[in-house]
């Protein structure tokens, strides 16, 4: 942990921790509170470990395992790139997402991947108030803090202007969404 200290002395909170194994439920505690990072790589944390609490510290998550966060916590996320391959939200939670997005919920959110269980594109996109969709005519790269996804799907408009991209890997049960900063109405 003496490394962390450095770090945190030199940078304060602006670097990437990558962490490969499952923490325990005190070792995160320790790092969250202690050693907060601008961006997070995890394998893991202890299944009921509270994560919601430092989804405003943290700009960029990324965690390999289940998490215990419910919806509720997600809509009061404040991150700006977020990816869970642990947890399974359904189509209705992701409606509500995209819901929260198109009334200017999450300001900061750039990047979300997640898996999804029934998943029907019509019922989440089909009447979302305050979003228009349509087919994308090519494939474009995102970058971002932490992955280069390709997106080639949908592009869903907000009534502000600003764009994003949607896509769904329905073979994988994946949906990744990512806001372009070159939109017309992004400010962000």
């Amino acid at each position: 942990m003496r490394l962390l200290d450095i770090l945190k002395e030199r940078q304060g909170n602006d670097y990437e921790l990558v962490i490969y194994h499952q923490l325990s439920e005190k070792e995160s505690h320790f790092i969250l509170e202690n050693h907060p990072a601008k961006v997070l790589r995890i394998e893991g944390f202890s299944h009921n470990f509270p994560i919601a609490k430092h989804l405003k510290s943290i700009d960029s998550l990324i965690v390999g395992s289940k998490l215990s966060i419910t919806l509720d916590d997600l809509l009061d996320m404040d991150c700006v790139e977020l990816v869970l391959m642990g947890n399974r939200l359904t189509g209705t939670g992701l409606k509500r997402i995209l819901q929260h997005w198109a009334i200017d919920g999450f300001r900061r959110l750039k990047y979300l991947r997640l898996r999804v269980s029934d998943f029907n594109l019509e019922d989440v996109l089909g009447d979302l108030d305050g979003l228009t969709y349509t087919r994308m005519a090519g494939k474009r790269t995102y970058r971002s803090n932490i992955e280069y996804p390709t997106f080639g799907h949908l592009l869903i408009t907000r009534n502000d202007g600003v764009v994003a991209s949607f896509d769904y890997y329905r073979h994988v049960g994946i949906v990744q969404f990512g806001v372009w900063p070159d939109s017309k109405g992004n400010t962000n």
